[in-house]
Formats: structure tokens, sequence, C-alpha cells
């Protein structure tokens, strides 16, 4: 391979990984983590009084969000390993196939995981909306 080329694989597999920045996932994170630890004191009986503990599904669904995060994290660390090994192959074939088919199917496993956690987020907005209707029928019902 030419060493431009290589050059420019290494520069977009670089621009990849910069794209998916863990600061945009903060608030909602640290949100998380407020609302866990609320949940905690409550079941223990040190929660303010106006907070309600955590509905066990909505924890079920951000527990299954933030695993396929972490999946989303190890293909994407799999594509640059992939892209590592195709700029260091030197020109021999096995070489450049293996990191050929290691990027393929980590492409293969982050757009699995993208579209499972599209699943998981539409599940748990659904399951928010459904709590938030109850809550408002039974409100508006007392």
């Amino acid at each position: 391979m030419p060493f431009w080329y290589k050059i420019n694989v290494m520069v977009l597999l670089g621009a990849f990984t910069l794209t998916a920045s863990p600061a945009a996932a903060a608030p909602k994170f640290l949100g998380d983590i407020d609302k866990q630890l609320n949940a905690g004191a409550g079941t223990a009986g040190l929660a303010a009084k106006n907070v309600a503990p955590a509905d066990p599904r909505l924890v079920a669904a951000s527990f299954i969000q933030t695993i396929l995060k972490v999946l989303g994290v190890v293909f994407v660390v799999l594509i640059v390993t992939g892209g590592f090994r195709l700029v260091k192959a030197n020109g021999d074939e096995s070489k450049i196939e293996e990191g050929t088919k290691t990027v393929q199917m980590a492409v293969i496993g982050l757009l699995v995981v993208l579209f499972a956690y599209s699943i998981a987020w539409f599940v748990g907005t659904q399951i928010q909306k459904a709590i938030n209707n109850a809550a408002q029928a039974t409100s508006a019902g007392s």
C-alpha cells in the first residue's frame, strides 16, 4: 500500500473515533447517576420526601443502554486496531487480510450495536411515556 493511503486511513479512523465524544453523553449520564443514588437512598429510607424511587423497568432499560454503549466503544477500538494492523502490514498479504477482516467484522458489530441501541432507546422512551401517562391518569382521577 502507498504511504499516503495508510496516512489517509489513519486520519479517517482518527476522525471517526473523535466524533464519538463522551462529553455529549455526560449530562444524561450524570442525571442517571443522580437518579440511581436517589433510588438507592429511597430503598434505605434516606431519600428526600418528594423523590420517587426509580422504576425498575427504566433502570433495566438504562442498564441495557449502558452495556450497548460500552460494546460500541469496544467495536470502535477494534476498528482502530484493524486500521493499525493495515498500516503496519508492510505489504504482507496475510496481515492485510487480517486487518481488513478485523475492520469489516468490527464495522458489522458496531452496526448491530447501533441498531440494538436504537431499539433499546425506543423501548425506554415508550416505557417512560407509559409511566408518565399512568401518573397523569392517577393524579387526574384523584
